[in-house]
């Protein structure tokens, strides 16, 4: 079981960096702007993004593992207009990951509309879908909170500004210890 976890994390990792040069070759010209393009997301997938516990690939095998290289290769489908490709790596990343799925289709749709010239209705899109985020929380804002949920939450220190201390503020990588606290790397 171990080798093949290996396994399987060594091909999302290739699957990762194959699909990072295909979006750079849509994206840039330049040989070295499209290399530039595959060693930056590279150098960067395992550094958490700024006092949180997000990033780009996780340095074990999960459902995001894979999820994530096929969510850029649709993107890249979407840039070339290449519509049932795009639909197709869609599906695929829904069958693996229906969360990320969903992030996906949406970037997709604004993405889809902004190529075929529609930025008003892209505009209207992002408007009505900030419209319901917000609906959706003044329903839900008074919903009460198990206490054990609170319990949990309170060992993520970095979900809340106000825990952080004042180096964290401005952006530093972190790397987590085995005891799940995260430290100020050197």
């Amino acid at each position: 079981m171990d080798a093949l976890l290996l396994i399987a994390y060594f091909a999302s990792v290739v699957l990762f960096l194959v699909a990072c040069h295909r979006l750079a070759i849509r994206l840039f010209h330049s040989q070295w702007e499209q290399w530039g393009g595959v060693l930056l997301p590279a150098a960067c997938f395992t550094i958490p993004v700024a006092g949180t516990s997000l990033l780009l690939m996780d340095p074990y095998v999960t459902a995001r593992s894979f999820s994530t290289p096929l969510s850029i290769f649709a993107v890249a489908s979407c840039l070339d207009r290449s519509w049932k490709s795009t639909v197709l790596w869609t599906i695929l990343v829904i069958s693996l990951h229906p969360l990320m799925g969903l992030f996906l289709t949406c970037f997709l749709l604004v993405l889809g509309l902004i190529e075929i010239r529609r930025e008003a209705v892209a505009v209207r899109v992002c408007g009505a879908a900030f419209l319901l985020c917000g609906l959706i929380a003044l329903a839900t804002r008074f919903i009460p909170i198990a206490p054990a949920y609170r319990e949990v939450v309170k060992t993520h220190g970095y979900l809340f500004l106000s825990s952080w201390h004042w180096y964290e503020v401005g952006g530093t990588c972190y790397s987590c210890g085995f005891d799940g606290h995260y430290r100020l790397s050197m």
